[in-house]
């Protein structure tokens, strides 16, 4: 497999709405020491940093509020490749144990009631392990989160992200694999197996047979028990990609280089997530 890394797409306003730019694909991902000081990258401050420009003697309510409206005009000038580097540099923090655990003050909390402005949306599994904020090192209100057994896209997964596209203005898209992943396992299971299980997970799970056959070479002959769950993961992961894109207003934007739609695989016993290219928008029709 090719990795290609990518940055980071601007959050609208906490009140209002900012039309999405144009947006080109990055080089290599997951470095330590491109990620650590990405984030002050064009001013991309989490909620709970927006805070730390307010003066420290007892901010006042229309302080927080001014704060993470300039936080918000800072995020929504940043292109998806910027995203992408702030959510490269949070994970590396993760990984490297200097995690800065974002969090928001009564105040902050009052504020973000208003509205939202997430940087980004990710489709991750529901696996307890893999806990997209913390991953990422993000805080309240920067990640808008989906999350489902193995990261499986499907009609209601669409009307989230067809939310968090056309009406929250985000600009990127990340669907996130882990290792280990227990429905990627129960999926390469024989199909009598399969059908013994209940309605809605027997259909699930089908599905993702169905899905790794369509996305990965043959499984059985990788004989490495931690490559083979890897390869599985990806290859989930791409056909999720590849359904996201199977909506033309989702490929209208990526083609317009208003959207980036991208892969991930976060190793648990790491902590590091490594960010991929799946399709090529110049190839997209």
């Amino acid at each position: 497999l090719t990795w290609t890394a990518i940055p980071l797409p601007g959050t609208p306003a906490l009140f209002s709405s900012p039309l999405c730019k144009h947006t080109t694909t990055g080089k290599a991902v997951g470095q330590e020491e491109q990620g650590r000081d990405a984030v002050s990258l064009r001013g991309g401050l989490s909620l709970s940093q927006a805070v730390r420009a307010t003066p420290e003697a007892a901010p006042t309510m229309d302080d927080v509020i001014a704060s993470i409206n300039q936080r918000n005009d800072n995020v929504k000038s940043l292109t998806p490749q910027d995203v992408l580097t702030d959510l490269r540099a949070g994970n590396a923090r993760f990984w490297t144990g200097k995690a800065a655990r974002p969090d928001l003050t009564p105040m902050q909390r009052r504020a973000l009631a208003l509205g939202q402005a997430p940087k980004v949306a990710v489709l991750g599994c529901a696996d307890s392990r893999v806990p997209i904020e913390i991953v990422f090192d993000q805080g309240p209100g920067d990640i808008f989160t989906l999350r489902v057994a193995g990261n499986v896209h499907g009609s209601h997964v669409a009307g989230s992200l067809d939310y968090a596209v056309h009406h929250l203005n985000i600009k990127l898209v990340v669907v996130l694999g882990h290792e280990g992943c227990g429905a990627v396992k129960a999926a390469q299971l024989a199909e009598a197996d399969i059908k013994g299980e209940q309605p809605y997970l027997r259909d699930m799970l089908l599905g993702m047979k169905k899905d790794l056959k369509a996305n990965s070479k043959d499984l059985d002959s990788i004989a490495d028990p931690r490559a083979r769950d890897r390869e599985a993961v990806i290859a989930n992961t791409r056909a999720q990609v590849h359904k996201i894109l199977e909506d033309k207003a989702m490929r209208a934007k990526v083609k317009a280089g208003e959207l980036l739609v991208v892969g991930g695989f976060y190793e648990i016993s790491s902590g590091v997530v490594d960010l991929f290219e799946v399709v090529n928008p110049e190839l997209l029709k």
